[in-house]
């Protein structure tokens, strides 16, 4: 493993996404398990139809999402939405995650930590995983 960290950085006019290979129904979608003090970037970020299996084969019994964070991950999110999810939209570790400089204690404080720019949309069991 790396402590490397993702800064994906789009603008309201040209957002980026992440997704399946159109010939597949699904994909893993992205797992963080970072050190403390990595911040991972995601502005104006798509993340779609992931979830097909564990995004951290290190911890296959996490809940399947589009993104999962767990560990000592820090996230810093603004304008993104979690679309399609094969289970759920996101899979947060609330015990030991930090959402923009806070530490959410549930689903409803992820909601708020992520702020009004975030939409979650047709994700089959869940909008947010709290574990």
């Amino acid at each position: 493993g790396s402590n490397g960290s993702l800064v994906a950085a789009g603008i309201a006019t040209a957002p980026i996404t992440f997704t399946r290979d159109p010939s597949y129904a699904s994909w893993r979608g992205l797992g963080f398990n970072t050190a403390s003090g990595t911040v991972n970037r995601l502005a104006y970020v798509t993340i779609s139809y992931g979830g097909s299996c564990a995004a951290l084969p290190s911890y296959p019994s996490s809940p399947r999402a589009n993104l999962i964070a767990r560990g000592n991950t820090c996230l810093d999110v603004t304008s993104c939405a979690f679309d399609n999810g094969v289970v759920n939209g996101l899979s947060i570790d609330v015990s030991t995650v930090q959402i923009n400089s806070l530490y959410p204690s549930d689903s409803a404080a992820v909601l708020t930590a992520l702020g009004s720019g975030t939409t979650f949309t047709g994700n089959a069991t869940a909008d947010i995983a709290a574990f």
